[in-house]
C-alpha cells in the first residue's frame, strides 16, 4: 500500500494524546485518527476514486457540546473507503470523480466549549482544556463503512470493531 505524507500543519496525536486509533475511551472505541489542525484548514484526497457519501456527521441535536460537522466517504481506485469528518465544509459533491491532491473540505470544530460541563466524558475535557477543538478525524475501511446504531460521531459502542475498519495510520506518514 502507498504511503502518504501527512501535509502540514496536519499533525497526528501523541501517545496518551486522545485521538489515536483504536484508543479505549470506556464505553467505546476511537474508530480514525484525529489529524489536528486550525479551523478551516484545506483537506485533500489522499488518494484518486469517487465521492459515495456526503453526510452530517455531528450535530448540537445529537450532543450538546458538538457543532455542525459534515463527513465524505471516497471510494479509491484501490478499493479502499476512506471517511474524511468532522468538516466544517464540504467541496465536492456525491460521485464527483477526484485525483490524489484535489480539495475535498475544511477542517471543522467539533467541540463547542461553551458547552462542555465537567459531567461530559473525560477525554472530552482535556480536549476542551488543551485547546484542541479543530481536527481531521479520518477513518480506513477495506469495504463501504455500514450504517450502524452503534456507531456515533468516529466512535463504536459495541464490542469489536465496525466491520472492514483498517488502520490509517499505516497509510499516512509524518514525513
Amino acid at each position: 500500500m502507498k504511503q502518504y505524507p501527512l501535509p502540514k500543519p496536519f499533525r497526528f496525536s501523541k501517545n496518551q494524546e486522545s485521538g489515536q486509533f483504536l484508543e479505549d475511551r470506556n464505553d467505546r472505541i476511537h474508530c480514525g485518527i484525529d489529524l489536528y489542525a486550525p479551523q478551516k484548514t484545506p483537506v485533500f484526497a489522499v488518494d484518486n476514486g469517487c465521492i459515495r457519501k456526503i453526510a452530517l456527521f455531528t450535530s448540537p441535536d445529537q450532543n450538546e457540546y458538538w457543532n455542525t460537522t459534515y463527513e465524505i466517504i471516497l471510494e479509491t481506485e484501490a478499493n479502499y473507503f476512506f471517511r474524511y469528518a468532522e468538516l466544517a465544509s464540504v467541496s465536492v459533491k456525491k460521485n464527483d470523480r477526484v485525483l490524489a491532491g484535489d480539495r475535498i473540505g475544511l477542517v471543522g470544530q467539533v467541540l463547542n466549549p461553551d458547552k462542555i460541563r465537567k459531567n461530559h466524558p473525560t477525554y472530552i475535557q482535556q480536549l476542551a482544556g488543551k485547546d484542541k477543538l479543530s481536527m481531521l478525524h479520518f477513518e480506513m475501511y477495506d469495504r463501504f463503512p455500514e450504517e450502524s446504531d452503534k456507531y456515533l460521531g468516529g466512535n463504536w459502542f459495541g464490542k469489536g470493531k465496525p466491520n472492514g475498519l483498517c488502520n490509517p495510520g499505516l497509510l499516512l506518514s509524518e514525513e
